[in-house]
Order: C-alpha cells, then sequence, then structure tokens
C-alpha cells in the first residue's frame, strides 16, 4: 500500500491528517501543494496572502503525499562541509545510508536524520547539520537539513516554490545544497537545484569535506495548521 492508496482515514467517524503504516507517517487527507505558512499555522495561497504580513511568514511550506515542511525564507550565503576536518560519519542505524540512488530517493526522514546525526556531536563536527538550527520567525530553533527525497520532493514544484518565496522577499532555491541521506561513511547526497538549467539539476554526492549550501527546512504537523480559504 502506498500513501495514493490512502483516500481517507478515520477514527471513529472523525477523518484524520496522519497516520502510520509501520514507522512511516503518511497523509491521507488535508493540504497538498505549495503555500505560505505564516506563524500561526495557517497555511495560504498566493492569491490570499497580503504581502503587508510578511513579517509574519515562517517560509514555504511543501506538503505532498510522502512529506510535508516549511522552507526557510533565506539563506547565509555561505558554502559549508558537511563535517569539520574531513572527519568521517558515524553509523547511524536509522539514517538511510545508500549508494542506490532510488532508494536514496525515497528517504523521507529529514528531521529524524539530523536530529539523530547530531544527538550526540557534543563538538559539533557535523557543521552542514549545525547550520540549519537557525531561528525561524515563530521563535523556534528546530530546523533540520532536509532528506534526498524531501529535496526532490521540493524540485518537482521548484518554479512555484520561488514563485512564493520571491512574494515573501525570500532568496530562490538555484544552488546545490546538502541532503541529511547519507552514501557512505566519506560522502553525503547532495541535490541540484538550478531551476534555469534543469539539465544540470537533481541528486549527485559529495564527500565530506566538500562544500555546499545549506538552506534550512521546518516539520509541519499537518494535525496543527489550517488552510485560509
Amino acid at each position: 500500500m502506498t500513501n495514493k492508496d490512502i483516500k481517507n482515514a478515520y477514527v471513529g467517524t472523525t477523518p484524520v491528517k496522519a497516520m502510520y503504516l509501520g514507522s512511516t507517517k503518511v497523509y491521507p487527507t488535508g493540504p497538498k501543494g505549495v503555500y505560505i505558512l505564516d506563524i500561526d499555522n495557517k497555511l495560504f495561497k498566493k492569491d490570499k496572502w497580503d504581502i503587508k504580513n510578511n513579517s509574519k511568514a515562517m517560509g514555504v511550506a511543501v506538503i505532498t503525499d510522502n512529506c510535508a515542511f516549511c522552507i526557510q525564507i533565506i539563506e547565509d550565503g555561505r558554502l559549508y562541509p558537511f563535517t569539520t576536518d574531513g572527519h568521517l560519519i558515524d553509523e547511524f542505524p536509522s539514517v538511510v545510508t545508500t549508494k542506490d540512488r532510488e532508494v536514496a530517493l525515497k528517504d523521507f526522514k529529514g528531521y529524524s536524520n539530523s536530529n539523530t546525526i547530531t544527538g550526540n556531536d557534543w563538538d559539533r563536527i557535523y557543521e552542514a547539520i549545525f547550520a540549519a538550527w537557525v531561528e525561524w520567525p515563530n521563535g523556534h530553533t528546530n530546523g533540520y537539513v532536509g532528506s534526498l527525497g524531501e529535496w526532490q520532493e521540493l524540485y518537482q514544484h521548484i518554479d512555484e516554490v520561488n514563485e512564493y518565496l520571491a512574494l515573501i522577499d525570500g532568496d530562490p532555491i538555484d544552488s546545490y545544497y546538502w541532503s541529511s541521506t547519507l552514501y557512505d561513511t566519506e560522502a553525503v547526497w547532495i541535490f541540484l537545484a538550478y531551476p534555469s538549467t534543469p539539465n544540470l539539476s537533481g541528486e549527485d554526492f559529495s564527500l565530506t569535506s566538500d562544500t555546499a549550501t545549506v538552506r534550512s527546512f521546518y516539520p509541519i504537523d499537518l494535525s496543527e495548521v489550517t488552510v485560509v480559504q
């Protein structure tokens, strides 16, 4: 069974917005697509958004059958190594680590990946992951590095995402970005997102000592958001 097989889900007579198949969270009902998310957990299509409220914007939300997240409004313009001093990656059994492209693209657990990787990193070795710990407009700091699957889902809507980012005075997605999906102990999957040159876009991998852009993601709990009609 896939997420698309689940059209409606109920607890008794109450519809639910998310449920689990095993350990995988799926979204049988609720909004899909690209929205502006504000600090009050409200989702807006562009025709419903008032630019006078840009100070209340969290970022641009991407919601699909597989994941739900908000992308940071701005980038800091820096390139980060994945680890400091070319440090090798520890083994994390719960983090997808694969050289298989198709397996990597099915990883939608960026939030879990990031928290696991930094969980006991008192020396802040995983520099790219820590760079995603930005303060969001709602005051929270629980940003994370998106998984390769999440980046792929975002790229399916890249023009619309960048249109929405421009509406809230944001920086476009137009670079190569670290993911939190691991290739092996020496390399990490990255996503190349170049809207003007789609032939150059897609997934690749880089050594931990290489540098790439970090764009912070924010987890969305669909049970807590409402769409403004």
